[in-house]
């Protein structure tokens, strides 16, 4: 692993003490804004402020248990990146069903089911990949965010008391998410990277000026002691057999963003990237499952990686996996503070929403830049556009699954369980039909280069390749079809054949005429203008550094080159 020029500090480095505490210290007020779905999830069950306050100190604990456990790679788990933990989204909106069916009892124990199904895809992780394809990825990232956002909305518009949000409530939201975008977008350094903690404490000022923090709950904070381990005393774990399946398709879902975050660390990490790693996608994968259900047996929402956090260490080039233990210590210090517990418990509702939404912006981005890393046909474009409105269906008409049988209206309570289910579905039926080998005969007195660009191009899609790793296929086939016609004296047409798989992409050209030499040495000038075997020379010298490897073979005057690329 090469680090790359842009990283300040990379995955191996050691920071200096101020370096790791204060990065430490930056993940952790991303944590801190994480646990805010875990807010809405105790608010929506109808939990009391003790309950809340106990649900998001043993959240914070397992958060930085889960982020030394990823960095540090212990027997099967951990990617052995820095992946800071927090509370998991896309467990949200079944966890508010569940909520609302059986209170936090059956949320803790459905988040462990969700947890071992994710545990269980991540040994199967290989096998699964050509079933969840990148843009299936991007589709996740793209719901969680705007599952994110109608909660932040539903915070604002339809509080959990029954109250009709006023002019205030408005003006606080609005003051919370304006202060994160202007210091986002015009300001630089501290100002800008602790944009969202300086909008929510501004906005938790001017609520409280305003009136809309209760008197009771400041009270509250009040009367905790400043230090308190969190307890297990009264828990208890229930499960349904109706919301298994929305729980299951979680699962999927929080396997899938985790797949996406330890990819962009990977290749975030490596100078010479090529292709994610699925071993360590796999170790990470069963990571995060371990700490989603390892937080509903303790009796806490579910926890995993944030895409956020992966953003901020993009932004500053700080990836040094000493990072994850300075992050596990203060996380685990919060744990022990119920005070900040019971702040975060005690946020009005306008600035719950205004934070969610400013948040689900950069995730929604992140999801569409996963998306168009590939190529995309019409069978892709179907399914993100039937997965992405399926889910506004959910949230444009909550009443949509009294319509749906009994067996399957627990599909309809979140917007992320349908779409993503939708679009796994369709994943599965459009890869009917799709040829992994395919061919393309070429007259040598016929024009080529568009005849290849096209054919590569819209197989390319189908197989929802990389465009670059196309690119160089198309660039090599036309130069290697271009020395073929000029220097070998092509008897019939000259045949290309390409397979491909999600780590592959071969293809093989065959011709009868003269061999075409690939030499590991670029032939002198003298040997060019000598004789035109020195320019055939060149030509297979400069093909042969466009393909990851390359091979040729001739019998009976028949002539077989093999490129092969890496994806």
């Amino acid at each position: 692993m090469r680090k790359p020029i842009n990283l300040v500090y990379g995955i191996d480095d050691v920071p200096p003490i101020a370096i790791t505490v204060l990065s430490a210290f930056q993940h952790s007020a991303i944590l801190i804004f994480t646990m805010f779905t875990a807010v809405v999830i105790c608010r929506e069950a109808g939990a009391p402020a003790s309950t809340v306050v106990n649900v998001l100190s043993i959240g914070l604990l397992v958060a930085g248990i889960g982020t030394v456990l990823q960095a540090v790679r212990l027997g099967p788990l951990g990617s052995g990146f820095l992946l800071p933990n927090g509370s998991q989204a896309a467990f949200l909106g079944p966890s508010i069903a569940a909520g609302k069916m059986g209170g936090m009892p059956l949320i803790f124990g459905m988040t462990i089911l969700a947890g071992l199904t994710e545990m269980l895809i991540s040994r199967f992780w290989r096998r699964l990949r050509p079933f969840l394809p990148p843009e299936m990825s991007g589709v996740v990232v793209m719901l969680i965010g705007m599952q994110i956002a109608a909660v932040g909305l539903h915070s604002l518009l339809v509080p959990s008391d029954g109250a009709s949000p006023g002019p205030l409530d408005f003006t606080v939201a609005g003051l919370t998410l304006a202060i994160a975008i202007v210091l986002n977008v015009w300001t630089r350094g501290n100002l800008k990277l602790f944009c969202v903690l300086i909008g929510v404490l501004a906005g938790y000022g001017s609520g409280f000026a305003l009136g809309l923090v209760s008197p009771a709950g400041i009270a509250a904070v009040g009367a905790l002691p400043l230090f308190a381990a969190p307890h297990v005393a009264e828990l208890s774990w229930t499960f349904d057999v109706e919301l298994a399946l929305p729980f299951v398709v979680a699962g999927f879902a929080a396997a899938m963003g985790s797949s996406a975050n330890i990819t962009v660390s990977q290749r975030m990490n490596d100078a010479d990237w090529v292709r994610p790693d699925v071993d360590s996608i796999s170790r990470g994968t069963l990571a995060d499952g371990a700490m989603a259900a390892s937080a509903g047996l303790l009796g806490a929402c579910a926890v995993g990686t944030i895409a956020t956090n992966v953003g901020v260490m993009v932004a500053t080039g700080v990836t040094s996996r000493r990072i994850a233990f300075a992050f596990g210590a203060i996380a685990a210090l919060f744990a022990f503070l119920p005070r900040i517990s019971a702040v975060l418990a005690t946020t009005p509702l306008p600035v719950v929403g205004g934070a969610l939404l400013f948040s689900s912006c950069f995730t929604m981005m992140n999801g569409l830049q996963i998306i168009t890393a590939r190529l995309i046909d019409a069978r892709k474009t179907i399914v993100v556009g039937l997965a992405l409105s399926t889910a506004l269906a959910i949230n444009a008409y909550p009443n949509l699954s009294d319509t749906l049988p009994l067996s399957l209206r627990s599909l309809a309570t979140s917007a992320l369980v349908a779409g993503t289910l939708v679009g796994l579905l369709l994943t599965v039926i459009f890869r009917i039909g799709i040829r992994r080998t395919v061919k393309l005969e070429i007259a040598p007195d016929a024009a080529f280069a568009q005849p290849i660009e096209d054919f590569m191009a819209k197989n390319g899609a189908n197989w929802g390749a990389r465009p670059d790793v196309i690119g160089r296929a198309v660039f090599g086939l036309t130069q290697l079809t271009d020395a073929i016609i000029e220097h070998c004296e092509p008897a019939g047409p000259i045949t290309i054949e390409t397979h491909f798989d999600e780590f592959n992409l071969e293809c093989e050209i065959t011709y009868a005429g003269d061999v075409l030499e690939f030499p590991d040495r670029r032939p002198s000038n003298q040997e060019i203008m000598a004789s035109d075997q020195g320019a055939r020379r060149l030509a297979g010298f400069m093909l042969r550094r466009n393909a990851d490897r390359i091979q040729a073979e001739a019998e009976h005057g028949n002539c077989r080159v093999h490129f092969h690329f890496d994806h």
